[in-house]
């Protein structure tokens, strides 16, 4: 039988997903690294609903139907989370990208020469 507890971690999960979306609007690297706790209790809570509703016997179809929309919201809110670590990954490999290319510098022939000796690069914004 689904229990008031399967519930409580489906919206732990989900709650955690959510912060992680928060955390992820503003994609500098501290949110980067601060987003993973975050994402790691949330699969814990999901791995833990898993093996909590797998163990279980119960035909309550009304408490399955629920416990259904909830994962739904937990997939959307998945969705977003992976859309959002995709879109900080593309930003900060066009930085170094950035970064890099101000560091190089190419011949008339257009080798690569490599690092420009002593420059200043800033940055704002």
């Amino acid at each position: 039988m689904i229990s008031e507890t399967e519930f409580e971690l489906a919206r732990t999960a989900g709650e955690q997903l959510d912060r992680a979306r928060s955390l992820l609007l503003s994609p500098t690297l501290a949110a980067l690294e601060g987003v993973t706790p975050v994402l790691e209790a949330s699969l814990d809570s999901l791995a833990r609903l898993e093996f909590r509703v797998r163990s279980s016997a119960g035909n309550d179809l009304g408490a399955k139907q629920q416990l259904r929309r909830e994962l739904g919201s937990i997939r959307k809110s998945l969705t977003s989370v992976q859309r959002l670590m995709a879109g900080a990954a593309a930003f900060h490999a066009g930085w170094a990208g950035l970064v890099g290319a101000a560091v190089q510098t190419y011949s008339r022939t257009g080798q690569l020469q490599g690092p420009v000796e002593a420059g200043r690069m800033s940055v704002s914004g």
